[in-house]
This record gives C-alpha cells, structure tokens and sequence, in this order.
C-alpha cells in the first residue's frame, strides 16, 4: 500500500523533505522500530482519544513508541475527559490506512493533535506511512513544521516490553 494518500498529499502541500523507509510487515508501533532499526525513542505512534459526554470530538495523541499512553494525564493537558476511541471509529477517521496503521499526523486528517514532550527531540522523527510495512522518515525540524499548531504535554510513560526483548 505504501503512503497513505492523504498524508502523502499532506507532506508534499507542506514542501518537506521526507523518506519511506520499508521495513517487514508489523502489528505494532515498537515492532516496526525493532524490524526498522529505529529507535523505538524516535519513533512517534499515534493513538486516537475522544471527548466523552454528547459531542464527542477525536484527537490525535502522539507519543514516542517507547512509551504508553497515561489517558488522565492527556485529559489534564488538554483541559476536557478524555477516552480512548473505539477501533470501529478508526477506519472512518483513516479511510486510506491499513487498520492500526494510523500516521502521527493529525493535520492530514482534520484532527487535532497533541504531541508528548518526550518527542521534543532535533533527531529525525519516524511515524507510520499508513499500512503496516513503511515509516516515514522526517529531520526534527520538518517533523516540528508539519506539527505547528499541535499542543504539547507530559501525559506518558516509558512502557517495559523492550526490557524483556533484550
């Protein structure tokens, strides 16, 4: 499948420079790291929260793929309840994507984004290409350009599974 229509038209309107780098089918976000030989640190992965209560609005919550996703303190950033979104919302939000294969880049898809300050990194960035076989490969500073407007917070926490890959 390759780039995700949306997010490639995204990166090309947004004049930045950007590399696909292949990588062995994965299912997740630090398997795509290891099979890339990236470092799970600098790779951003994408979880998509909702407000809770009538008017249900999604957000594109970005956080590097060494780490999980701490949903109160996301809500305390951001100043609204927040939830995780039900895998059926996802395929209508990322219509281009393989399924779980969602790219960090809210703006391509009209949703707002907040990135964790663990990602506040001058090193290139890599995030999902939209399926589940290629990164793109971003300079820190284009990655921060294509992110302006995004807010920015602590809301996670280093996850434990590379500890018992090694």
């Amino acid at each position: 499948m390759g780039v995700a229509k949306r997010l490639g038209d995204f990166l090309v309107e947004s004049q930045v420079d950007f590399e696909v780098v292949p990588h062995p089918y994965t299912r997740s976000s630090s398997d795509s790291a290891e099979a890339a030989h990236v470092d799970p640190d600098r790779l951003a992965k994408a979880i998509v929260v909702v407000t809770t209560g009538p008017e249900r609005k999604y957000r594109l919550a970005v956080l590097p793929a060494s780490s999980d996703i701490d949903v109160g303190e996301l809500s305390d950033v951001v100043g609204e309840d927040l939830e995780l979104a039900q895998e059926r919302d996802l395929s209508e939000l990322f219509p281009d994507c393989s399924f779980g294969a969602i790219p960090a880049v809210g703006a391509a898809y009209n949703l707002q984004t907040v990135i964790d300050s663990a990602l506040n990194t001058h090193g290139d960035v890599y995030f999902e290409a939209g399926d589940h076989q290629d990164l793109i490969r971003l300079g820190g500073d284009q990655f921060h350009q294509i992110m302006q407007g995004a807010g920015v917070g602590s809301f996670s926490y280093p996850n434990r599974r590379d500890e018992f890959r090694r």
